[in-house]
Protein backbone atom coordinates (compact mmCIF):
# COMPACT_ATOMS: atom_id res chain seq x y z
CA UNK A 1 0.00 0.00 0.00
CA UNK A 2 0.89 3.56 -0.65
CA UNK A 3 1.58 4.11 3.41
CA UNK A 4 4.06 1.36 3.45
CA UNK A 5 5.93 2.50 -0.17
CA UNK A 6 6.21 6.41 1.08
CA UNK A 7 6.32 8.06 3.84
CA UNK A 8 6.11 5.20 6.59
CA UNK A 9 8.59 2.64 4.45
CA UNK A 10 11.63 2.93 6.53
CA UNK A 11 9.60 3.49 9.89
CA UNK A 12 8.00 -0.04 9.43
CA UNK A 13 10.89 -1.84 9.27
CA UNK A 14 11.11 -4.76 11.58
CA UNK A 15 14.27 -3.79 14.37
CA UNK A 16 14.87 -7.86 13.89
CA UNK A 17 16.23 -6.14 10.30
CA UNK A 18 17.99 -3.87 11.62
CA UNK A 19 20.11 -6.16 13.99
CA UNK A 20 20.66 -7.91 10.96
CA UNK A 21 22.16 -4.83 9.04
CA UNK A 22 24.19 -3.90 11.78
CA UNK A 23 25.88 -7.48 12.13
CA UNK A 24 26.40 -6.78 8.17
CA UNK A 25 28.01 -3.66 8.67
CA UNK A 26 25.26 -1.58 6.74
CA UNK A 27 24.04 0.40 10.21
CA UNK A 28 24.09 3.59 9.95
CA UNK A 29 25.04 3.84 13.64
CA UNK A 30 28.53 4.59 14.24
CA UNK A 31 29.91 1.36 15.53
CA UNK A 32 33.78 2.13 15.14
CA UNK A 33 36.55 0.99 17.23
CA UNK A 34 36.02 3.61 19.49
CA UNK A 35 32.67 2.61 20.72
CA UNK A 36 33.81 -0.62 21.20
CA UNK A 37 36.65 -0.02 23.09
CA UNK A 38 34.57 1.90 25.19
CA UNK A 39 33.11 -0.75 25.94
CA UNK A 40 35.22 -3.15 26.70
CA UNK A 41 37.17 -0.41 29.27
CA UNK A 42 33.92 -0.21 30.98
CA UNK A 43 33.57 -3.95 31.69
CA UNK A 44 37.36 -3.87 32.69
CA UNK A 45 36.18 -2.98 35.74
CA UNK A 46 33.32 -5.46 36.90
CA UNK A 47 35.97 -8.41 38.12
CA UNK A 48 37.13 -5.61 40.61
CA UNK A 49 34.01 -4.57 41.84
CA UNK A 50 32.12 -7.48 42.03
CA UNK A 51 34.76 -8.35 45.02
CA UNK A 52 35.19 -4.46 46.07
CA UNK A 53 31.66 -3.76 46.54
CA UNK A 54 30.75 -6.67 48.91
CA UNK A 55 34.25 -6.99 50.62
CA UNK A 56 35.19 -5.56 54.29
CA UNK A 57 37.73 -6.17 56.62
CA UNK A 58 35.90 -8.43 58.96
CA UNK A 59 34.95 -7.36 62.17
CA UNK A 60 37.91 -7.17 65.43
CA UNK A 61 36.61 -6.84 68.92
CA UNK A 62 40.13 -6.18 69.86
CA UNK A 63 40.78 -3.73 66.61
CA UNK A 64 37.15 -2.30 67.08
CA UNK A 65 37.84 -0.87 70.39
CA UNK A 66 40.87 0.97 69.82
CA UNK A 67 39.69 2.66 66.54
CA UNK A 68 40.14 6.32 66.55
CA UNK A 69 37.48 8.59 67.01
CA UNK A 70 38.29 10.64 63.96
CA UNK A 71 35.35 10.07 61.34
CA UNK A 72 37.48 9.98 58.36
CA UNK A 73 40.29 8.03 60.03
CA UNK A 74 36.99 5.59 61.21
CA UNK A 75 35.75 5.26 57.55
CA UNK A 76 39.41 4.73 56.53
CA UNK A 77 40.14 2.09 58.56
CA UNK A 78 36.93 0.07 57.68
CA UNK A 79 37.34 -0.08 53.89
CA UNK A 80 39.63 -2.50 52.18
CA UNK A 81 43.08 -1.93 51.95
CA UNK A 82 43.66 0.92 49.58
CA UNK A 83 40.07 2.49 49.58
CA UNK A 84 40.45 6.16 49.42
CA UNK A 85 37.41 7.04 51.82
CA UNK A 86 34.40 9.16 50.53
CA UNK A 87 32.77 11.80 53.06
CA UNK A 88 29.61 9.58 52.47
CA UNK A 89 31.73 6.09 53.58
CA UNK A 90 31.81 4.47 50.82
CA UNK A 91 35.62 3.80 49.50
CA UNK A 92 37.06 4.23 45.89
CA UNK A 93 40.51 2.55 44.69
CA UNK A 94 42.31 2.55 41.20
CA UNK A 95 42.76 -0.57 40.06
CA UNK A 96 44.05 -0.56 36.23
CA UNK A 97 45.28 1.99 33.61
CA UNK A 98 44.50 0.74 29.90
CA UNK A 99 45.69 2.68 27.03
CA UNK A 100 42.99 2.97 24.24
CA UNK A 101 43.89 4.61 20.85
CA UNK A 102 45.59 7.87 22.31
CA UNK A 103 43.34 7.59 25.44
CA UNK A 104 43.49 6.40 28.88
CA UNK A 105 40.99 4.12 30.59
CA UNK A 106 40.81 4.25 34.38
CA UNK A 107 39.46 1.67 36.22
CA UNK A 108 37.78 2.67 39.42
CA UNK A 109 35.98 -0.15 41.95
CA UNK A 110 34.05 1.23 45.03
CA UNK A 111 33.59 -0.55 48.26
CA UNK A 112 31.36 -0.38 51.45
CA UNK A 113 32.45 -0.18 54.64
CA UNK A 114 32.85 -3.88 56.27
CA UNK A 115 29.67 -2.82 58.73
CA UNK A 116 27.61 -2.11 55.83
CA UNK A 117 25.32 -4.15 53.09
CA UNK A 118 26.16 -3.32 50.16
CA UNK A 119 22.99 -3.84 48.81
CA UNK A 120 21.53 -1.17 51.56
CA UNK A 121 24.46 1.36 50.58
CA UNK A 122 24.06 4.11 47.55
CA UNK A 123 26.49 4.40 45.21
CA UNK A 124 28.49 8.53 45.40
CA UNK A 125 27.45 10.03 42.39
CA UNK A 126 30.49 11.48 40.49
CA UNK A 127 29.93 14.41 38.32
CA UNK A 128 32.74 14.24 36.54
CA UNK A 129 36.70 13.26 37.27
CA UNK A 130 39.73 14.98 36.66
CA UNK A 131 43.15 13.58 36.32
CA UNK A 132 45.62 16.00 38.22
CA UNK A 133 49.19 16.25 37.19
CA UNK A 134 52.47 18.46 38.10
CA UNK A 135 51.59 20.49 35.35
CA UNK A 136 48.03 21.02 36.20
CA UNK A 137 44.94 19.22 35.80
CA UNK A 138 43.11 17.43 32.86
CA UNK A 139 38.89 16.84 32.71
CA UNK A 140 37.88 13.59 31.74
CA UNK A 141 36.33 12.91 28.59
CA UNK A 142 33.46 10.33 29.44
CA UNK A 143 32.94 7.88 32.49
CA UNK A 144 31.35 4.87 31.74
CA UNK A 145 29.86 1.81 33.82
CA UNK A 146 30.11 -1.44 33.60
CA UNK A 147 26.88 -3.61 32.11
CA UNK A 148 24.48 -4.72 35.25
CA UNK A 149 27.39 -4.16 37.69
CA UNK A 150 27.05 -1.45 40.34
CA UNK A 151 29.26 0.99 42.17
CA UNK A 152 32.49 0.95 39.19
CA UNK A 153 33.41 3.52 36.70
CA UNK A 154 35.85 3.63 33.68
CA UNK A 155 37.36 7.28 33.31
CA UNK A 156 38.38 7.84 30.18
CA UNK A 157 41.15 10.64 29.65
CA UNK A 158 41.86 12.00 26.40
CA UNK A 159 45.61 11.82 27.30
CA UNK A 160 48.49 9.99 25.50
CA UNK A 161 49.80 8.99 28.73
CA UNK A 162 49.87 9.16 32.57
CA UNK A 163 52.65 11.24 34.06
CA UNK A 164 54.57 10.44 37.45
CA UNK A 165 52.85 10.85 40.48
CA UNK A 166 49.32 11.67 38.49
CA UNK A 167 45.57 11.26 40.56
CA UNK A 168 42.47 11.42 40.32
CA UNK A 169 40.03 14.55 41.66
CA UNK A 170 36.38 13.00 42.19
CA UNK A 171 33.52 15.64 42.32
CA UNK A 172 30.78 13.96 44.41
CA UNK A 173 27.47 15.49 43.23
CA UNK A 174 25.96 17.56 46.01
CA UNK A 175 22.72 19.25 44.09
CA UNK A 176 21.12 18.49 41.00
CA UNK A 177 18.04 20.58 38.68
CA UNK A 178 15.90 18.60 37.23
CA UNK A 179 13.91 19.54 33.99
CA UNK A 180 11.16 17.85 31.87
CA UNK A 181 10.76 19.13 27.93
CA UNK A 182 8.00 17.68 25.67
CA UNK A 183 7.82 18.44 21.74
CA UNK A 184 5.35 17.19 19.13
CA UNK A 185 6.93 16.63 16.03
CA UNK A 186 5.36 15.88 12.34
CA UNK A 187 6.13 12.88 10.33
CA UNK A 188 8.74 13.06 7.05
CA UNK A 189 10.28 10.87 5.09
CA UNK A 190 13.81 9.11 5.15
CA UNK A 191 15.43 9.50 8.49
CA UNK A 192 13.34 12.59 10.09
CA UNK A 193 15.65 15.14 12.94
CA UNK A 194 14.44 16.64 15.63
CA UNK A 195 16.31 20.08 17.36
CA UNK A 196 15.70 20.20 20.83
CA UNK A 197 16.89 22.84 23.46
CA UNK A 198 16.18 22.96 27.54
CA UNK A 199 16.98 25.63 29.60
CA UNK A 200 17.91 24.51 32.83
CA UNK A 201 18.91 28.23 34.36
CA UNK A 202 19.83 31.35 32.98
CA UNK A 203 22.54 30.44 30.66
CA UNK A 204 22.65 26.90 31.18
CA UNK A 205 21.11 24.48 28.71
CA UNK A 206 21.35 21.09 27.52
CA UNK A 207 20.94 20.65 23.31
CA UNK A 208 20.54 18.10 21.09
CA UNK A 209 18.87 16.36 18.35
CA UNK A 210 17.08 13.37 17.63
CA UNK A 211 17.48 11.11 14.38
CA UNK A 212 14.74 8.19 13.71
CA UNK A 213 15.49 5.81 10.97
CA UNK A 214 14.81 2.00 10.32
CA UNK A 215 13.37 0.55 13.37
CA UNK A 216 15.38 3.01 15.74
CA UNK A 217 16.68 6.31 17.21
CA UNK A 218 18.91 8.02 18.42
CA UNK A 219 20.07 10.36 20.76
CA UNK A 220 22.80 12.81 20.45
CA UNK A 221 23.13 15.46 23.03
CA UNK A 222 25.43 18.56 24.58
CA UNK A 223 25.92 20.70 28.05
CA UNK A 224 26.24 24.05 27.72
CA UNK A 225 26.75 26.58 30.62
CA UNK A 226 26.70 23.58 33.23
CA UNK A 227 28.78 21.26 35.46
CA UNK A 228 27.37 17.77 34.06
CA UNK A 229 24.04 16.25 33.25
CA UNK A 230 22.19 13.07 32.26
CA UNK A 231 19.71 13.35 29.36
CA UNK A 232 16.75 10.75 28.68
CA UNK A 233 14.48 10.66 25.69
CA UNK A 234 11.19 8.80 24.91
CA UNK A 235 9.77 9.10 21.94
CA UNK A 236 5.88 7.86 21.00
CA UNK A 237 4.38 7.44 17.90
CA UNK A 238 1.09 9.13 18.45
CA UNK A 239 -1.77 7.17 16.89
CA UNK A 240 -0.28 3.35 17.56
CA UNK A 241 -1.69 1.89 20.27
CA UNK A 242 -4.37 -0.51 18.13
CA UNK A 243 -7.07 -1.35 20.03
CA UNK A 244 -7.38 -4.74 18.00
CA UNK A 245 -4.17 -5.80 19.95
CA UNK A 246 -4.40 -6.85 23.48
CA UNK A 247 -1.85 -6.31 25.72
CA UNK A 248 0.27 -4.50 23.18
CA UNK A 249 0.83 -0.82 23.73
CA UNK A 250 1.93 2.12 21.64
CA UNK A 251 4.93 1.92 19.70
CA UNK A 252 7.86 3.97 21.24
CA UNK A 253 11.75 4.25 20.63
CA UNK A 254 13.38 3.66 24.55
CA UNK A 255 17.11 4.09 25.51
CA UNK A 256 18.62 0.80 25.94
CA UNK A 257 18.55 1.08 29.79
CA UNK A 258 15.32 1.44 30.15
CA UNK A 259 14.26 -2.17 28.33
CA UNK A 260 13.64 -5.52 30.19
CA UNK A 261 14.03 -8.95 28.85
CA UNK A 262 10.67 -8.95 27.14
CA UNK A 263 11.13 -6.06 24.95
CA UNK A 264 12.72 -7.05 21.44
CA UNK A 265 16.06 -8.20 21.19
CA UNK A 266 19.76 -7.16 22.48
CA UNK A 267 21.64 -6.52 25.50
CA UNK A 268 20.04 -4.39 28.50
CA UNK A 269 22.25 -1.50 28.78
CA UNK A 270 23.37 0.23 31.91
CA UNK A 271 21.95 3.62 32.71
CA UNK A 272 24.55 6.54 31.15
CA UNK A 273 26.64 8.42 33.81
CA UNK A 274 26.93 12.37 33.95
CA UNK A 275 29.19 13.86 31.43
CA UNK A 276 29.48 16.86 29.88
CA UNK A 277 27.91 15.50 26.29
CA UNK A 278 26.82 11.76 25.54
CA UNK A 279 24.62 10.15 22.56
CA UNK A 280 23.24 6.44 22.31
CA UNK A 281 20.36 4.20 20.56
CA UNK A 282 17.11 4.02 21.37
CA UNK A 283 15.23 0.61 20.38
CA UNK A 284 11.66 0.15 19.31
CA UNK A 285 9.27 -1.44 21.61
CA UNK A 286 5.22 -1.72 21.75
CA UNK A 287 2.52 -2.01 18.95
CA UNK A 288 3.84 -2.58 15.73
CA UNK A 289 3.80 -0.28 12.88
CA UNK A 290 1.17 -1.02 10.16
CA UNK A 291 -0.52 0.54 7.57
CA UNK A 292 -3.76 -0.09 9.58
CA UNK A 293 -2.16 1.34 12.37
CA UNK A 294 0.12 4.78 11.41
CA UNK A 295 1.26 6.89 13.50
CA UNK A 296 0.00 10.70 13.10
CA UNK A 297 2.68 12.55 14.79
CA UNK A 298 5.72 12.21 17.15
CA UNK A 299 6.03 12.79 20.70
CA UNK A 300 9.43 13.20 22.07
CA UNK A 301 9.36 13.20 25.80
CA UNK A 302 12.78 14.48 27.70
CA UNK A 303 14.24 14.34 31.43
CA UNK A 304 17.62 16.04 31.82
CA UNK A 305 19.32 16.07 35.08
CA UNK A 306 21.85 18.50 35.68
CA UNK A 307 24.40 19.17 38.10
CA UNK A 308 24.22 22.64 39.91
CA UNK A 309 26.79 21.77 42.76
CA UNK A 310 29.64 19.11 43.50
CA UNK A 311 31.15 19.07 46.41
CA UNK A 312 35.43 19.71 47.28
CA UNK A 313 36.96 16.77 45.05
CA UNK A 314 38.32 13.53 46.51
CA UNK A 315 41.88 12.67 45.64
CA UNK A 316 42.21 8.75 44.78
CA UNK A 317 45.15 7.50 43.47
CA UNK A 318 48.39 7.73 42.57
CA UNK A 319 47.98 6.16 39.35
CA UNK A 320 49.12 2.09 39.12
CA UNK A 321 52.72 2.93 37.29
CA UNK A 322 52.53 6.63 37.59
Amino acid sequence: MSGQDGKFADLMRSPYEDDDRQREGESDLAWKPPVIAAILGALLVGAFVIYSIVAGPADDPEEASSAPTDTAAAQSTDLPEGFTPFPSGNGARIEAVTPVEGSQYVAVSTAVSGSEAASEVAPDEIAYWELQTDAGTVPMREQLSALGVLGNTSVVLEVDGVPGGSQLLAYVVSDVTERTSVIEAPLDDGSPETDFSIEIEPGVSVNGVVSIGEGWGHLVWSLEGGIAAKVDVVVTFVGTDDPSSEGIHETQLIPGHHRTLSQGIGAIESAPLYGFDGSYQLYRVGEPLSSANEPTSLLLEFTADVVVAVSDPVVIGPLPGS
